[in-house]
């Protein structure tokens, strides 16, 4: 508790200086109504969120909307606002910046609080400290927030959420976040809307490109499989010998392995590549970092499956309608995957595991290596899952 609360008070000493000085400037007068959605999570949260837009873009339509999105998922968001023309703006923020650099921080805040929004919206139930100091920063009239959980004890979101004008309340038996964005919108837009899984949608230049990348490996007309090996968290990422195991069954199968993956991820699967024989490596398509997320999503709606991380990819792959096979930890188990058709989007886990939903205490000794169960999930329990996929979707 001393901790926690040492931690408060450093953190409300450094920003003190920034609410100081917003506190001698004087709102802009406007005409415009304007709103910002504050979304600055991962990927996959962002996809989780998406099917829930169409509400609040109908409900505020006179508003015009901005979208505070982070680095891990203003790609996606850009990209789709590209085409559908979603936001009038979209703010990236730099958590990782924001959290370590005074002078990065008050420029943020003083760029929000001067771009005048009347209302702010944070629909999201896991609480960021970061966010809730920006959304103060933005000196709207109304700001709308989750009472939720996030990374606050009892009398730190009491005072955090002093800085609002509405929290809604999470009901106790609302424990999927997808249920949970689902049920934020529905009260704030008093509209109701029924999916059991999100839907992203795919565009005539990303197909194109979706063929151009399977044709330079001659897969066009082949049925192949996605393997997504990383993940943003390090201790998700399964054993590289035993994604070389699965590549090798996928082989055997008569399906072609394409390996996909951000930036910076060629190296992992050049790791996993070290524990295959050259003949099963060059059958290999790796697109590591070669596609964009929209391309990347065209791929998989054409795949036989996909198998991999728990990660943003995961919920692409399932938004565009491709059966999954998740290597999932105990840190979220089941809130937020899987969902949707639980037959096609599938789990695989350690089952002698007994830290479920600790949001992953078990990976804070070591975040560069395996929690121990992802570590503990077994090469034979994820091919047994592969398998079972396949005896269902064909």
């Amino acid at each position: 508790m001393l901790k926690k609360i040492c931690r408060y008070i450093i953190r409300a000493a450094a920003n003190y200086p920034i609410f100081f000085e917003i506190s001698l400037r004087r709102r802009k007068k406007s005409g415009k109504k304007t709103m910002l959605l504050v979304k600055p999570e991962g990927i996959g949260d962002f996809i989780l969120f998406y099917p829930t837009l169409r509400l609040y873009l109908e409900k505020f339509a006179d508003y015009e909307v901005s979208f505070l999105a982070s680095a891990r998922n203003c790609g996606l968001a850009k990209e789709l606002n590209d085409k559908l023309n979603l936001f009038s703006e979209i703010i990236v923020l730099d958590k990782e910046k924001f959290a370590a650099n005074f002078f990065y921080r008050r420029e943020f805040c003083l760029d929000i609080f001067k771009k005048n929004f009347s209302l702010v919206v944070y629909p999201t139930s896991w609480r960021e400290p970061k966010c809730d100091v920006i959304i103060q920063a933005s000196g709207a009239d109304k700001k709308i927030v989750f009472a939720g959980d996030g990374y606050y004890s009892d009398w730190e979101k009491t005072a955090a959420n002093s800085a609002y004008s509405a929290i809604i309340p999470l009901p106790p038996d609302l424990f999927r976040e997808i249920d949970k964005y689902r049920y934020f919108a529905e009260k704030i837009t008093g509209r109701k809307i029924d999916y059991s899984a999100p839907r992203i949608e795919v565009f005539g230049e990303n197909i194109l490109a979706a063929r151009k990348a399977l044709d330079n490996f001659g897969l066009s007309h082949k049925k192949f499989a996605v393997i997504f090996p990383g993940s943003a968290d390090r201790y998700k990422i399964w054993p590289r010998e035993r994604f070389a195991r699965v590549i090798r069954f996928l082989l055997a199968q008569g399906l072609a392995p394409v390996v996909a993956g951000a930036a910076g991820d060629e190296r992992l699967f050049s790791e996993i590549a070290e524990n295959l024989r050259p003949e099963e490596r060059a059958s290999v398509a790796d697109l590591c970092g070669q596609t964009s997320l929209l391309t990347l999503a065209a791929i998989l709606k054409k795949a036989e499956f996909y198998f991999g991380s728990d990660t943003g990819a995961l919920h692409l792959a399932a938004a565009v309608g491709c059966p999954t096979v998740c290597l999932m930890g105990g840190g979220h188990f089941h809130r937020f995957f899987p969902y949707g058709d639980l037959k096609l989007n599938r789990i695989v886990f350690d089952r002698r595991m007994n830290c479920r939903n600790d949001d992953w205490a078990c990976a804070r000794k070591n975040k560069n290596e395996p929690a121990p169960c992802i570590a503990g999930i077994k090469t034979e329990d994820a091919i047994a899952e592969i398998q079972n996929l396949l005896k269902n979707s064909n």
